[in-house]
């Protein structure tokens, strides 16, 4: 389960960091304003969230149903939290604009929670129970 889950997270990891290159890229070519440190924080914060929410996830899936619904909907909660702690980090203690923080975390926490819906999908549909998952998968 580890190697599937690094595998999964690389390729995740991958995909999104050469999406937020190429939007500074077009952003600073075609914006008058400079966004870079407000998108990258929006960025980086929806890859921490959703990785502390995905590692949850993984480690609740080897254990029983009522543990892992526990997980995910509490998993929920969480994010949100950290979500609205770091939005008033940022709006209280900088001059960033918001906007584009905003705008970014939640297209990339979408993109992560799809991502994150398919992989545990991917596991139910091979038809395995949840007792079945083991570390050497």
């Amino acid at each position: 389960m580890v190697k599937i889950f690094f595998k999964f997270y690389l390729k995740l990891f991958s995909i999104s960091s050469i999406l937020i290159l190429l939007t500074v890229l077009v952003l600073y070519y075609f914006q008058k304003g400079n966004y870079k440190t407000e998108i990258i924080l929006g960025y980086l914060g929806s890859l921490v969230i959703f990785t502390l929410g995905f590692v949850s996830i993984v480690w609740s899936i080897k254990r029983s149903l009522k543990t892992f619904m526990s997980i995910v909907f509490g998993g929920i909660v969480v994010k949100f939290l950290l979500l609205a702690v770091l939005t008033y980090l940022i709006m209280k203690h900088t001059n960033l604009d918001i906007f584009y923080f905003i705008i970014t975390f939640v297209v990339f926490y979408i993109l992560y929670q799809f991502s994150e819906f398919r992989f545990i999908n991917a596991y139910v549909r091979k038809g395995k129970k949840w007792r079945e998952f083991s570390p050497g998968d």
